[in-house]
């Protein structure tokens, strides 16, 4: 049985302890749509779709608690998708 979208951007969001005011404002209708695995360069790029575009302090965070999540396992980074691009 697969695992949905959504679920997987769930599953991601709680392995990094992210707070819940956070991801009720920013998470909530998001997805991972992909994530690329480099193994040579131990690098990882999350493929991320959401609602509009993140605030640069949600992204900040979204990136340190990655870090210091997999930090003994690889790199990562963050390609984010937002359905709606206009910027508050």
């Amino acid at each position: 049985m697969d695992i949905t979208k959504s679920e997987k951007m769930q599953v991601l969001l709680k392995q990094l302890d992210m707070p819940r005011q956070q991801v009720e404002e920013h998470f909530l209708n998001s997805k991972l749509e992909k994530l690329e695995v480099f193994k040579q360069e131990k690098k990882w790029i999350f493929h991320i779709r959401t609602g509009s575009v993140l605030p640069i302090q949600a992204y900040q965070l979204l990136l340190e608690k990655a870090q210091e999540k997999f930090h003994n396992i690889a790199k990562v980074d963050f390609q984010i998708i937002p359905n709606d691009t206009a910027v508050e």
